[in-house]
């Protein structure tokens, strides 16, 4: 690509300050939104994609370890490691929501993880275990991932 894309990112969270909330809570236009159709989405596979495209995952370089056959729809891994945008990557649901990106989630992992041949090395295992655990800790999956009835502390 001719932008880096650490450059490109930087030019991104230029353009998010500018769309922070009034002191009301409410943004003085349409938010989020108004940065769809920028090419300012830097992808895993080095280009860039305009904000809003569907079909975009944000997910960490290990992350994406896991998945390498939908390396075309991974963003890049410093969406989520680059100051101020790391935030809207990682924390923010109005961003995500009106860009159309989604989260890396433990349900999406189900059904699209495909084992390495002939076994899992050492750091897919690694990058396996380590997205189970964050998501876990997170708390909002473990009751679809694990069929609901997870075990608590105080069961045991």
């Amino acid at each position: 690509g001719l932008l880096a894309p650490s450059f490109v990112l930087e030019l991104l969270g230029f353009c998010a300050r500018d769309l922070k909330p009034s002191a009301g809570g409410f943004f003085s236009s349409g938010g989020y939104s108004d940065l769809t159709g920028l090419y300012l989405l830097p992808l895993a596979t080095g280009g860039l994609e305009r904000l809003g495209a569907p079909g975009y995952l944000i997910a960490s370089q290990q992350q994406q370890l896991l998945l390498p056959h939908l390396r075309h729809r991974f963003t890049h891994a410093l969406c989520l490691e680059q100051g101020e945008v790391e935030q809207l990557f990682s924390s923010s649901e109005p961003f995500r929501r009106a860009l159309k990106l989604e989260e890396l989630s433990l349900e999406f992992l189900s059904k699209e993880l495909r084992l390495p041949q002939p076994k899992p090395s050492a750091e897919w295992l690694h990058a396996f275990w380590s997205t189970v655990a964050r998501q876990v800790q997170v708390g909002g999956e473990q009751a679809q991932m694990w069929g609901g009835g997870g075990v608590r502390a105080s069961d045991a």
